[in-house]
């Protein structure tokens, strides 16, 4: 009889066990509310911030436009009112105040509207405030059509010969109808790829950011055009994951749990090359901001 107890407190005590460190394993997938969760800085996407009294009500389904968005609406820290025609479709920036106040759209073909330049008469049944919406929307789409080409080398190389002056604009917009959109690239100047790059290298960060990390969406389309004339042929990364930030955040192990709550596949890359930037800069030993030469 007391061999039986012995075993069944010992099953007992292993059973205690095995869910006090399944909670552990699994804590980060419960909705709660961490100290460290903050609205401003888009926590209310996170599970571990759902929770909070600052982010109830405020997740909606959406459809997100493409693989970079999220599958609710939001207003993430990066969105901006500069680039409301290219961020306000997006569910990542559904919730921004900037974004209420207008409709969103899908930009135009600017093959339509070439006809219009250089002539101030309006088309057959279209009104003057129409006409020059329609205009400035061309102009958006031109711009979000430049930075599409920017970004990639291929593109920048195979339209433009290397030079924007040189680009067949009608060839790039039936690139991204027929491929870019199938194959998940993106057409836009301010995103977080960008961010990245100018965070990544001081002498860009103080450039183009003016030192400051707020200002680096600002200047997203010098920062693309920097890449495409220099910054893909010395190397530079495009980008926010790569093996030097990877080890920028395991270099602390403070860090790495503040960034990451000390598992990669969780790191906040944007957050920690914010903090690389404006804080961070010292010898790691990672290569962090190395520029091959």
């Amino acid at each position: 009889w007391k061999n039986a107890m012995l075993r069944i407190s010992s099953l007992a005590l292993v059973l205690a066990c095995a869910h006090f460190f399944s909670l552990l394993v699994f804590a980060d997938d419960v909705i709660s509310c961490e100290t460290w969760c903050k609205l401003e800085h888009g926590h209310c996407t996170d599970t571990r911030c759902m929770g909070c009294r600052f982010c109830s009500g405020r997740l909606k389904s959406c459809k997100p436009v493409d693989s970079h968005d999220i599958p609710m609406e939001h207003c993430e820290n990066w969105c901006h009112e500069m680039f409301a025609a290219e961020h306000c479709p997006r569910c990542a920036c559904r919730t921004c105040g900037f974004c209420s106040s207008m409709e969103v759209r899908f930009p135009v073909d600017t093959a339509q509207h070439h006809h219009t330049s250089g002539s101030s008469a309006s088309a057959p049944g279209v009104s003057r405030p129409e006409l020059a919406e329609s205009i400035a929307t061309a102009s958006l789409q031109r711009d979000a059509l430049e930075c599409y080409v920017l970004r990639y080398p291929d593109l920048f190389t195979g339209f433009c010969g290397g030079h924007l002056a040189q680009c067949d604009w009608a060839e790039i917009n039936m690139h991204w109808a027929q491929y870019g959109a199938a194959e998940a690239r993106i057409m836009a100047c301010a995103a977080e790829d960008v961010e990245c790059y100018g965070l990544r290298y001081q002498d860009v960060f103080e450039r183009y950011c003016e030192s400051d990390s707020s200002k680096c969406l600002l200047a997203a389309r010098s920062l693309l055009e920097h890449f495409a004339v220099r910054g893909s042929r010395e190397g530079r990364l495009l980008g926010c994951v790569a093996n030097d930030v990877n080890c920028y955040a395991q270099a602390s192990q403070s860090r790495f749990w503040e960034f990451c709550r000390s598992e990669l596949a969780r790191c906040d890359w944007l957050g920690l090359l914010r903090h690389w930037a404006s804080s961070g800069r010292e010898g790691v030993g990672c290569g962090l901001g190395y520029v091959p030469k």
